[in-house]
């Protein structure tokens, strides 16, 4: 099921576990900085994965992969986290060349700053049903555009292949340094159209970090 970070501030340690594991692919989160960035966000929807009694229609989780972060004190056992989305808006204060790009760019987006979904949580949809929700808020504030970047090089071809299939256009590219990104952007109400059925299926496997 999807929650709200903002108004759950008790998967904090959760999402901080979940972000160190792929710190590399994104950056570096202390609880300062993640409470920062959910300050300004326009939206932090995560996928909360249930015990059976809660969420029957939960994604398969795989049983042989190493235990994702959990929650213990759920109705009904523990519930664990299989994925979760931090997005900003035009009007953000956060020192990211990537933000600052599309800032300087201008219009009225949602810049999803990270989503990271947890490798045994299974082939659930997670990622395309946090997309999805992001765009559905989106639309609601007002924001015409879902922006992100993916990584060129080194390169990251699962990740280009997923936002291809959500139907995300490059818009421009950037290097620093020895990393190269492509920006991307996908209209929000495309976004919010593609997704009604996310969460649900099972062949739309997602990558662990995909922007």
């Amino acid at each position: 099921m999807l929650i709200d970070l903002r108004t759950d501030p008790g998967w904090m340690d959760a999402v901080l576990a979940l972000n160190a594991r792929f710190e590399t692919e994104t950056s570096p989160l202390s609880a300062d900085q993640l409470q920062g960035l959910l300050d300004q966000s326009v939206h932090a929807p995560a996928w909360v994965i249930g015990p059976p009694a809660e969420s029957p229609a939960k994604p398969p989780i795989d049983a042989s992969a190493a235990p994702p972060t959990q929650r213990p004190g759920a109705p009904g056992g523990t519930a664990i986290l299989g994925g979760f989305l931090i997005a900003l808006g035009p009007d953000a204060s956060y020192d990211s060349p990537n933000y600052r790009w599309f800032q300087a760019r201008g219009g009225r987006f949602a810049y999803v700053d990270r989503v990271i979904v947890a490798p045994e949580a299974g082939r659930g949809g997670i990622a395309r049903a946090l997309y999805a929700d992001l765009a559905r808020a989106a639309l609601a504030a007002g924001l015409a555009e879902i922006t992100c970047e993916v990584n060129r090089i080194p390169p990251n071809p699962a990740s280009d292949a997923f936002h291809a299939r959500l139907g995300f256009a490059e818009i421009g590219r950037m290097q620093t340094g020895a990393k190269t990104v492509r920006f991307l952007s996908l209209p929000a109400a495309a976004g919010a159209a593609g997704g009604a059925a996310a969460g649900t299926e099972g062949s739309s496997a997602a990558p662990q970090t995909l922007a």
